[in-house]
């Protein structure tokens, strides 16, 4: 059977996409708190909950609400499986109800690279970072823009990383925090609708875009 240029170019971006779209599968699990609770998380030390700024959540019924009473990093956390060179992606909304005071008080998105699985094992220190802060070694990993004192109020700002996994990686985890310290605590601080994805080489895309064309042809001339 003999197949015109556009079918032909047609089915290459079918293939390409459904590649792509395959490698974008988001990492997180109840990523916008639509479930109404805190479910897929590993919470830390502290305060967090799930329910709606005055203003609302940033789409949907729910956020997540971290808080410091005391001194403190209330914290949300999720890992996934990685390896060294991939690069990955996180992102999502963060909102303050009530000015935050200057120093030690913000709120903000990181991401870190582990050698062992989960909470096992030791940050490693990142070296190449397209889109976010690079700190350590105190504190390996990216962060995001801050959620902090010039941040404007019941509205939602969004942090970004993109960050490739440096060797040794086993791990990456995928961070929510309300950092307080030094001014007696208690700035809740709100984080919706987030995301985290691997981000697909481009010649890897083209070489399984190209096998999955190779195979629709194939079922296509068997047909």
């Amino acid at each position: 059977m003999n197949f015109s240029t556009t079918s032909f170019r047609l089915m290459a971006v079918i293939a390409i996409a459904f590649v792509t779209s395959t490698a974008n599968a988001d990492l997180l699990t109840n990523g916008s708190f639509e479930t109404g609770d805190l479910s897929g998380w590993s919470l830390g030390p502290a305060e967090q909950s799930v329910g709606a700024p005055g203003v609302g959540a940033q789409s949907g019924a729910f956020a997540a609400r971290l808080n410091a009473p005391a001194d403190g990093v209330p914290e949300m956390r999720q890992f996934a499986a990685a390896t060294a060179g991939q690069e990955f992606n996180f992102s999502g909304f963060m909102l303050t109800e009530a000015t935050l005071p200057g120093g030690a008080t913000f709120g903000l998105l990181k991401m870190v690279f582990r050698d062992g699985a989960g909470f096992t094992g030791n940050d490693l220190q990142v070296t190449s970072a397209s889109i976010g802060t690079i700190v350590g070694p105190s504190f390996p990993g990216v962060e995001s823009v801050q959620l902090n004192s010039t941040t404007a109020i019941n509205t939602w700002l969004f942090g970004e990383i993109q960050a490739v996994a440096p060797v040794g990686t086993q791990s990456v985890g995928f961070l929510l925090l309300d950092v307080d310290f030094g001014n007696g605590a208690n700035h809740p601080m709100w984080f919706d609708n987030f995301q985290a994805h691997a981000v697909p080489e481009p010649t890897s895309v083209i070489a399984l875009g190209v096998m999955g064309l190779t195979l629709v042809v194939r079922r296509r001339r068997n047909s």
